[in-house]
């Protein structure tokens, strides 16, 4: 991954609109790309692995598709 990174950022033609993608599946099937901010995303990959980032990202929109009301301190419900 770093290397990908460092080779994306050394052509000029490639870092002029830079991006990073999650990839995550919904309730429905269908996948989204959810695009993060590359500060952001750079931050990401220095703390968690890449499955840990996606586990992450699709824990976020499991929630936003399946929101809970009430208190957060409550136990979930499975």
């Amino acid at each position: 991954m770093d290397e990908q990174m460092l080779l994306a950022e050394s052509g000029a033609e490639l870092v002029s609109h830079p991006a990073v993608g999650i990839r995550v599946t919904l309730a429905d099937g269908s996948t989204r790309a959810i695009r993060i901010p590359p500060a952001i995303a750079r931050r990401l990959f220095e703390h968690f692995s890449c499955d840990e980032i996606h586990e992450i990202a699709s824990a976020i929109a499991h929630r936003v598709e399946n929101p809970v009301d009430g208190p957060i301190c409550r136990k979930p419900s499975k």
